[in-house]
């Protein structure tokens, strides 16, 4: 540890020392009823990290180091000192490039662990520009002193550590380890010192996205854990999501796209398109096929529930399954729950085991009326009653005459949506076998046509 810690100012141990005493003496206060041997093994833990490279603290070097760096490369000043060298191995243009590194290695001298650490790290964070440079860094790492410093001695392991570290496409073996393994990010990071700001991690959970994205094995982990990253610019991450929605892998298979819905309708910077308060965030993925797809998935999960879940055992719910032809027409969609009906889902073992959710659903105003569903094909309207079962059609401006939007917060009554002197045409399923027929004519008309 001492020669670790020659690489540090005075000022810096005194400070990291201040706190380990600091973590130590809250230990201690808040959890009195440890063994003395555990905490202390705490504070071993975190004193590794700090003397071993395994928590990053760049320092940024002073202007006149940076000055006296470039004043000799112009040859206008003497060679810098090891103070001055040592402050700039954590600068990532100077530490990355060609000069700095040659000037090292043919120093001949063994770079201290936190220095090296820093070139590390500076080609991390330069990875692009820095591949032709990268080199010259493997051979410092094989140079290094073996059991001075855990960090190194992991990165110097063997050839396939140092590829992974520096080599061209180490960002992409990083990537494979880490998804190979479901490895949590942070703790990932951590265990290899890998900072997740560099363009190095960037690049990495990039391909990692790519490995996951139509692995049947890794789609949890991608939403469980990648899409998670906290650092994720906002374009970035819809980006991905739109892509996975346009992707026809998840529109051809339903377990996966299952996955993608709940991840998206859960997640704060999408949410459900239909919600107005989630509108802004659709809009700015800037990308109307994505939304409308989604919207889709969205309607025929709305029309299984009604089938599945709504409509009364000894309905004829094959019929019912008529509006799934017309999905790519639909713009929006709602169910509004009777309280009787709402009962019936909450007695079931589906919504005990948590796997239906029924927060986002309208409520009607009486007790033991029908339930309705509530179709939004763009110029038509249709509404489908449950112990009714009859299906009224309406014109898109006549409906919203009855209701604004589908997420209006006003309270609606079955009586509300039958309106007959309003409404294009009204079937029963139960007078005419022919139901289906006549109301794709009238769709037709619309230019609403089936798949």
């Amino acid at each position: 540890m001492t020669s670790n810690l020659s690489d540090l100012s005075f000022d810096d141990i005194l400070k990291r020392l201040q706190s380990c005493r600091n973590m130590l003496l809250e230990k201690i206060k808040t959890e009195e009823s440890r063994d003395i041997d555990e905490v202390l093994t705490l504070l071993k833990e975190k004193s590794d990290k700090i003397c071993y490279g395994y928590e990053i603290k760049p320092e940024s070097p002073r202007p006149e180091y940076l000055k006296q760096w470039k004043d000799y490369l112009k040859g206008e000043d003497e060679e810098p000192t090891l103070r001055v060298v040592r402050y700039l191995c954590w600068d990532s243009d100077i530490a990355s490039s060609k000069e700095f590194l040659e000037y090292i290695y043919k120093k001949q001298e063994t770079l201290r662990p936190r220095s090296l650490v820093g070139i590390v790290r500076a080609c991390h964070m330069k990875w692009k520009s820095s591949k032709d440079n990268r080199e010259i860094v493997k051979s410092l790492l094989i140079r290094f002193k073996k059991g001075s410093h855990k960090i190194i001695d992991k990165w110097n392991k063997n050839n396939n550590s140092r590829e992974m570290i520096l080599g061209l496409e180490g960002h992409k073996l990083f990537a494979d380890e880490m998804v190979r393994d479901y490895n949590k990010i942070k703790e990932y990071l951590e265990s290899w010192a890998v900072d997740e700001q560099t363009e190095y991690f960037s690049e990495s959970i990039w391909h990692a996205v790519n490995l996951c994205m139509r692995d049947t094995n890794k789609i949890i982990y991608l939403f469980t854990e990648i899409l998670h990253w906290q650092l994720w610019e906002d374009f970035q991450f819809r980006h991905i999501i739109k892509f996975l929605i346009l992707d026809n892998f998840y529109n051809n298979n339903e377990s996966s796209k299952e996955i993608l819905i709940n991840f998206v309708k859960s997640d704060n910077r999408l949410g459900d398109p239909r919600l107005p308060r989630n509108e802004t965030n659709w809009f700015t993925m800037d990308n109307d096929e994505a939304r409308s797809r989604f919207i889709q998935w969205l309607a025929k999960e709305d029309i299984e529930f009604f089938i599945n879940y709504v409509l009364p055992k000894d309905s004829d719910k094959h019929d019912r399954r008529f509006w799934l032809g017309y999905l790519k027409n639909c713009k929006d969609s709602q169910i509004m729950l009777c309280q009787d009906d709402e009962n019936k889902i909450k007695r079931s073992e589906s919504f005990k085991k948590g796997e239906l959710k029924i927060s986002h659903l309208g409520r009607t105003k009486n007790k033991h009326e029908n339930s309705v569903l509530l179709l939004d094909f763009g110029t038509i309207v249709a509404v489908e009653f449950s112990f009714v079962g009859a299906v009224y059609l309406y014109e898109a401006f006549q409906f919203k005459e009855i209701m604004p939007n589908f997420r209006s917060k006003d309270s609606y009554s079955e009586r509300d949506f039958k309106v007959k002197d309003k409404c294009i045409v009204k079937f029963c399923h139960t007078e005419s076998k022919h139901w289906q027929d006549n109301v794709r004519n009238i769709l037709a008309q619309h230019d609403i046509r089936p798949e």
